[in-house]
C-alpha cells in the first residue's frame, strides 16, 4: 500500500514538473519566433484543455481499432434483394 502511494504521489510530481517545463519551453519558443504574449497564452490555453480529450481518443483507438468485420456480420448487412440478410431454404429453393 506504501509502494502505491508512493507511486502515484511520484507520478503526479512528474506530471506537474513536466507540464511546467513543456509549457516554460513552448513560451520561450513563442516569444523567440516574435509571437505575441497574448497569442503564446492563448496558445498554451488551447493545448492545455484539448491535450487530454486527444490523449484519451488516441489511447482508446489504439485499444479497440475496429479491423475486418468477421464473416457473421458481414452476412447480415441489409441489402435490396436480402432485406433481413439470411434467406431461408424455402427462398432459397424458389430461385
Amino acid at each position: 500500500m506504501i509502494v502505491e502511494l508512493l507511486l502515484v504521489l511520484g507520478g503526479l510530481a512528474l506530471l506537474v514538473l513536466g507540464g511546467d517545463l513543456l509549457v516554460k519551453g513552448a513560451v520561450g519558443l513563442s516569444l523567440k519566433l516574435g509571437m505575441t504574449p497574448l497569442v503564446v497564452g492563448l496558445t498554451v490555453v488551447a493545448f492545455g484543455t484539448s491535450a487530454p480529450e486527444t490523449d484519451a481518443i488516441l489511447a482508446i483507438s489504439r485499444r479497440t481499432s475496429p479491423g475486418p468485420r468477421p464473416p457473421q456480420t458481414r452476412s447480415m448487412i441489409r441489402s435490396p434483394n436480402r432485406p433481413c440478410g439470411r434467406t431461408s431454404r424455402k427462398a432459397r429453393a424458389m430461385k
